[in-house]
C-alpha cells in the first residue's frame, strides 16, 4: 500500500508493507531481515543471517527466478520474489547438519549457477552453485540438560547482545570462569557446557553484572551463601 501526504514543495511517499505479510519469507517474520531484503540495491553472494540464508538475483529481462538444491534432488523449486530495487530475493531456513548447500538457479525456465556464489559441480560433472556455512543446530532449550558425553548444558535466553556467564558451588560463584557465548545461530540464546563434580548443588546466572536465579528451573533453595540459588536436577 502507497500513501502518499503533500504539504508545500515537499512530498513525502511512504510504502506501508504489512508486518502480518513478510517479504519472501519461509519462516517466522523477522523486522531487521526485512527491512536488509527491502533495501537490497544489487545482488551479492548468499549471506547467512541468523539462522536464514538468503539468496539475491538480478538480472534486466528476466521474469521469474526459482532455486533448486541438490540435498532435495531438484524435485522443490523456491521462487524468488522482487523487492522494491528490482532484484529477485529469497530466503530460507538454514537445513539442519549440512555444511555445504549446492544448488542451481531456474531464471525463466532456463536452469543455470548463480553468478553470485561459489561455481561447483555435483557428483555428474554438472556446475552448481556452491554455498559454504556453519552446520546448523536446533535451538537449545533453556535450562539444565545431560548430555549424552557426560557433560551438563546450561543455557539462559534473554536479550541479545547481552554478557552471560555461569557460577555455582562448582566454581566458586566466580563469574570470570565460565562466560556463556551467545549463540551466533540463535539471537539472544546463550549457553556452556561443564563436567560438573558429583557434588554440585547450586547455580546462578549472571547477566550483565546481576545475579539471578534460572527463570525456568522451579527448584530454588538457599545456598552457602545465605543466597537463593537455583538447585540442579
Amino acid at each position: 500500500m502507497e500513501m502518499k501526504i503533500t504539504h508545500g514543495r515537499f512530498r513525502l511517499v511512504a510504502i506501508l508493507f504489512a508486518v502480518a505479510v513478510p517479504f519472501g519469507f519461509a519462516a517466522p517474520f523477522d523486522a531487521e531481515l526485512n527491512y536488509h531484503i527491502l533495501s537490497a540495491e544489487r545482488p551479492s553472494e548468499p549471506e547467512i543471517f541468523r539462522n536464514m540464508v538468503v539468496f539475491s538475483y538480478s538480472s534486466p529481462k528476466t521474469q521469474m527466478v526459482s532455486l533448486a538444491f541438490e540435498h532435495e534432488q531438484y524435485s522443490k523449486l523456491y521462487t524468488y520474489k522482487r523487492n522494491p530495487h528490482n532484484v529477485f530475493m529469497l530466503t530460507l531456513p538454514l537445513p539442519e547438519g549440512i555444511s555445504r548447500l549446492h544448488y542451481r538457479i531456474i531464471a525463466d525456465g532456463l536452469w543455470t549457477t548463480d553468478p553470485n556464489a561459489e561455481l561447483a559441480a555435483d557428483a555428474r560433472g554438472i556446475p552448481v552453485s556452491r554455498l559454504s556455512m556453519p552446520v546448523y543446530s536446533k535451538k537449545p532449550v533453556p535450562g539444565v540438560t545431560q548430555l549424552p558425553d557426560g557433560s551438563t548444558q546450561f543455557v539462559y535466553t534473554g536479550a541479545p547482545g547481552s554478557q552471560v556467564s555461569l557460577i555455582g558451588d562448582f566454581n566458586g560463584w566466580d563469574p570470570f570462569i565460565l562466560p556463556m557465548p551467545e549463540s551466533l545461530l540463535h539471537s539472544g540464546v546463550y549457553s556452556v557446557n561443564v563436567n560438573l563434580m558429583p557434588n554440585s548443588r547450586f547455580y546462578r546466572f549472571v547477566v550483565d553484572g546481576k545475579d539471578i536465579t534460572d527463570p525456568v528451573n522451579s527448584m530454588k533453595a538457599v545456598n552457602g551463601w545465605g543466597e537463593q540459588a537455583s538447585v540442579l536436577p
